[in-house]
Order: structure tokens, then sequence, then C-alpha cells
């Protein structure tokens, strides 16, 4: 299986048909899994938890339903899991964040013969689980790394049982999780440290890189820790006071975006290679799961002109990288401002990102829809069009952030599909169509947005009639 790497290039994980065989009679015990279960099979067949949706539930005798292919919005995939007779699937944290948003804004009903609903890939945001089990989903909350056979805890909720915080359980049989600390020893419980694992589902290493194994991968004799081998996660975590895990983010460069571990490196050794560039670096902006975005911030070498080279950039790692792994926007600076010890400042750069997104101009009468959708796309890709005809997956969109614009339309009050976004990904065309309904809660969204714009000039908005005589 492969995962990214700290140099740059994506790395072949070794794992042995032992630790795959261990992690599945695991996994099928902690989910309890049968002959008699419908898996739905959801995930890109390049990403590792595809397997954990097939492998497990045909060890059990059970069956992997494919997904139907195109977007899956929330409505259509409560519409398939019920139609399919699913009783578990898997969906990342982001997705999970949207489809109760969805069930809280809709009168639809999580189908009866949904069982368990495995969410994971990030640290969830607070309260999402609480919501989720108030509107009725069984969750299964999972943590794991490729270099440990996917999965390696996992809680399991149901409505009425609230719980401590947002963990992820206990560790499944196979596997041995431990919080350690700066000195190499365990920590006691409620205090942060890094995530190790070890157990039966230890990969044996990188494959042709034994160097990178040897700093990952570790042998430990340390007091409180048992013996053996263990893999360094780089994510850092702690115990509950019940027992229970729980993640709480990174400690090194490596990010999490749409659920999909990605090393910003990767992309910069792509970016060394495009045309007119000097140097370039990557960062992760944003701090929530559902917004978090890449962003690629280029030196262009001397002489090139500014015109048009971060377009061309983006449009040279459309060629070069995966999807998942092209940033939703590059920019062009004269240098990288730095830190006091003279590394590159990522903090400064994330904050000329937001400085970069261009005031929201809202406009009356006629262009009402168009300023909606305006609105709508600025929150979710964290920057205007920049024209309204400009193609939506042109300026970085992705499936999942097509989702998010619906779902904000449908909030708005707006009778819109995924299709219809299909039809007309442009701010312009989408509008043109919404133009045609009346839909009552446009103005919340539009009050939002100039919220938002008064903030970003420093001026408070002024209140409207209705908020003066509710």
């Amino acid at each position: 299986m492969h995962t990214s790497g700290s140099t740059g290039a994506p790395k072949g994980v070794a794992v042995s048909h032992q630790a795959l065989g261990s992690y599945c009679g695991a996994f099928t015990s902690a989910v309890t899994l049968t002959a008699a279960d419908r898996f739905l099979q959801m995930a890109p067949l390049t990403f590792d938890v595809v397997l954990e949706e097939l492998l497990p539930v045909w060890a059990a005798g059970g069956t992997a339903v494919l997904a139907a292919p195109g977007p899956a919005d929330p409505a259509r995939f409560l519409r398939q899991i019920a139609g399919s007779r699913v009783t578990v699937a898997e969906i990342t944290t982001a997705y999970w964040s949207l489809l109760t948003r969805h069930l809280g804004r809709s009168a639809a009903a999580v189908p009866g013969c949904l069982r368990l609903l495995i969410a994971g890939g990030e640290p969830a945001p607070p309260g999402l689980l609480q919501r989720s089990l108030d509107l009725g989903l069984p969750i299964g909350h999972v943590y794991g790394v490729t270099e440990a056979a996917i999965t390696s805890a996992i809680g399991i909720f149901h409505p009425g049982q609230p719980p401590a915080g947002t963990p992820v359980g206990a560790p499944l049989s196979n596997s041995a999780v431990h919080i350690i600390g700066p000195g190499g020893q365990p920590v006691p419980s409620g205090e942060q440290g890094e995530v190790w694992i070890g157990g039966q589902g230890l990969a044996d290493g990188y494959a042709g890189d034994p160097e990178l194994t040897a700093r990952r991968f570790v042998t430990s004799s340390q007091p409180g820790l048992p013996p053996g081998r263990y893999y360094r996660t780089g994510d850092v975590g702690r115990w509950l006071e019940d027992g229970t895990l729980e993640i709480l983010g990174r400690i090194d460069a490596q990010v999490k975006v749409k659920g999909i571990r990605v090393e910003p490196a990767e992309i910069e050794a792509s970016l060394a290679q495009a045309p007119g560039v000097a140097s370039g670096t990557v960062v992760a902006a944003g701090d929530d799961p559902e917004h978090r975005r890449l962003v690629a911030f280029i030196v262009p070498s001397a002489g090139q002109p500014a015109t048009g080279i971060e377009r061309a950039v983006r449009g040279f790692l459309q060629r070069q990288l995966p999807a998942h792994l092209v940033p939703a926007s590059v920019i062009a600076v004269p240098a990288f401002p730095l830190t006091r010890h003279g590394k590159i400042d990522r903090q400064q750069l994330r904050n000329l990102y937001q400085a970069s997104a261009r005031p929201c101009t809202l406009r009356p009468g006629p262009q009402r829809a168009e300023a909606v959708v305006t609105a709508i796309w600025s929150t979710v890709l964290g920057h205007h069009p920049a024209s309204p005809d400009q193609n939506f997956f042109d300026a970085g969109g992705n499936s999942l952030a097509l989702l998010q614009i619906v779902t904000g339309l449908q909030d708005s009050g707006h009778d819109v599909s995924v299709d219809d976004f299909l039809r007309w990904p442009t701010a312009r065309g989408l509008a043109a169509a919404l133009d045609r309904q009346a839909a009552p809660g446009a103005e919340a969204i539009l009050q939002d947005a100039r919220a938002r714009e008064a903030r970003r000039r420093g001026r408070p908005r002024r209140r409207t009639q209705h908020e003066e005589n509710p």
C-alpha cells in the first residue's frame, strides 16, 4: 500500500499478508461483521480505506455494495443506503460533517437498515459526534495509518449514549497504542504526546527505504513501554479518563485535507520542476477540516513575467499530480517571509492567503442569486471566483466542495441539486437558474456575507430593520 513520504516521493508501505489478515480479523470482530452485512464501497481505489470496505466484509461472508458513480450528495447517499439495504458504510470526517448538517436541515431520516456509519481520517470538530448521535446516526469513529494496516482504534457510539469529547475509542485487538512524551516514555492519562502504534498489524517498513524505516519504525525498551517494535505516527493524542483515545492533530508538517494524508514536500517537489518557478512551498489553510485546502506559494524566476504565472503553474501541477494533491490556489510572491530562525514563516503565508481573498461585492436586484452563489463559493473555497464565468473546478473546487456549496444553497431555500451545479459550474450560470426561484433564506446568506465583509474592513455592520424590530 502507498502513502506520501517526507522526502516528497510516494512511499510504498510493505504490509505483510499476516498483518493484513490480523487486521481483518480484529476489525471484523470490533464491528461485528457477519454474512448478513452489506458494506458500501465508495472510497477511491487509490485510498487504503478501500481495503477496509472490501476485505473484512468479504472475510465475514458479507457483501460489498458498489457506490453509484458521481458526487454522492447526502440525499443521494441516504437513498442508496436505503435502496441497496446497506448496513455499514464508511466516510471521511469532512463528509461526516456535511451529512450531519444535511440531516439537521432536512426532514430526511437515517435509513433503518444502516446499523453503523464509520467515520474518520482526521480529527473531528468538537460536538460533531454528539450532534450525529442526536440525529440518530450510529457512529463508528476510527483512527489508523497505512503503516499499521489501515485502522488501529475504533469507538462505536449509539444514540442515547453521550460520549466524553470526541474519542476514537479503544485499540483493536491486534494493535497496541501508546501516547509517548518527549523522553520516549508513556505519559499519564490526560497528557498529550505522540501516538505510537505496535502490534500484529504493524507493517514491515517502507519498501526500498531502510533509512526512513529506521526513523519511523523504532524498537523500544523504555520503562513503562512493553518491549517491541512501534511506528511513530507523528500524530498528537491523549488518553481520556474513561480509557478511550482522542486524536488532536499533527506534530510535523504532514497535513490531512478531505481525509487524505498529504505531504507538502511531495507537491513542493513538483513545484521545483515547474517552468518559471525559482522556489515554491505549500501550506494547508483553514483550521476546520471541512474547509481546509492546499495553497501553493511560488517565487518566480528572475525575468519571469508575473502575468499568467499562477494559472500556468497550477495547470502544470494538474498534469503532474493526482487531483487531491493539486493546490486550490497558487499565489506568486517576491520572497517568502522568514521566522527569526531563518525558516519559512508558514503562518504568515496562511495570513497572506486569507488577505488575498477579494471583498465580497453584493449587488441588489437581478444579480441577487449571483451574490448568494458567490458568497457561498467564497466561504467554501476561501476565495471569490476570478470572474462570474470561471469554472468551479478550475478555481480549485472538488466533489466535496461542490457538495458543500449545494448544501449551502439548499440551506438558503434554493431547490438545487448536484446535477444542477454540474450542468452550470459557474457563478453566472448557476445564478441564472436560481434567479427563477424565490428563495426565502437567501437574505440570511447575504446578511452573513455582509457581516464578514464588515469584519474584514474593520467596521461594524449596520443592523437591518428586521433585526431592530424582530
